[in-house]
């Protein structure tokens, strides 16, 4: 979990795709179980 925190916290401010794909990569790569991701970046309401 540590190592997933630190990751994703340098991934933060990328675009959503680019976040994704490189988590897969990352901790998908040797792994032989399913992955499934879901990732949210709340925005501000509307003025």
């Amino acid at each position: 979990m540590e190592r997933l925190r630190r990751r994703t916290a340098e991934l933060a401010r990328e675009p959503l795709d680019v976040f994704c794909d490189e988590l897969l990569i990352g901790f998908g790569a040797d792994n032989d179980d399913d992955i499934a991701i879901l990732a949210v970046r709340p925005t501000p309401p509307p003025e």
